[in-house]
């Protein structure tokens, strides 16, 4: 790749960060820490460089599949962390953009992330690896709307995890139901996620039966 950028020199210099601006992002979003390393890896992708044959100069490039390593999220190891991107926007530094998306500066606030003994690493510093994964949104031409849709999304995640649920049973019905004093998450998660409440709990309440033929409720 660096062989076809220096060929051109600086009139592929934006193309060029636009393309090394991809994998801050794909990491904070993909890896973590594991009992092996501090900054592993937990997705595949593949990436497709399109090259100008003729002119011998790279065009652009795309991101054809993307594999998570999405059951990190809900079970985590107590000698491990869960996806970077979470730790960088608790520790932001920014007050009012947690505000704004019902967080706080307190990790063990978070189911999803408490379980872990490891809060903080000595290797990785969350707040500065935020300012360069917003960084690397505005590089790739992303508008604060699409970053602010990111930020919100996972800030719904992390909020999910605290919502709680109790068990009643109705005439041998198991009978989910969101606990009350859950409301106010919910809410909130609902307002981020811009869904009606209603039906965002009849969602997480209610199990679904799919067949070959009919899904039933």
């Amino acid at each position: 790749i660096a062989y076809y950028f220096d060929r051109k020199g600086n009139n592929y210099e934006t193309l060029a960060q636009q393309i090394i601006a991809c994998n801050p992002i794909l990491e904070a979003f993909g890896n973590a820490k594991t009992i092996r390393n501090d900054n592993s890896s937990r997705f595949g992708k593949y990436v497709t460089i399109n090259v100008d044959t003729n002119m011998n100069v790279i065009k652009g490039a795309s991101i054809k599949t993307y594999l998570l390593e999405k059951t990190r999220i809900t079970r985590l190891n107590a000698d491990e962390r869960n996806f970077h991107f979470f730790y960088q926007l608790l520790n932001c530094g920014d007050t009012t953009l947690l505000t704004s998306l019902y967080l706080v500066n307190d990790v063990m606030c978070y189911k999803y992330l408490n379980s872990s003994n490891e809060v903080t690493l000595t290797t990785i510093n969350d707040k500065e690896q935020f300012q360069r994964t917003m960084q690397c949104f505005h590089t790739l031409n992303f508008t604060q709307d699409e970053i602010n849709t990111v930020l919100k999304l996972v800030a719904a995640v992390l909020l999910i995890g605290n919502i709680t649920f109790t068990s009643h049973d109705d005439n041998n019905n198991n009978n989910i139901q969101i606990s009350s004093n859950c409301d106010n998450v919910v809410s909130n998660v609902c307002e981020l996620l811009s869904c009606d409440e209603n039906e965002f709990k009849r969602t997480l309440t209610t199990k679904v039966r799919v067949s070959a033929n009919s899904t039933t409720e």
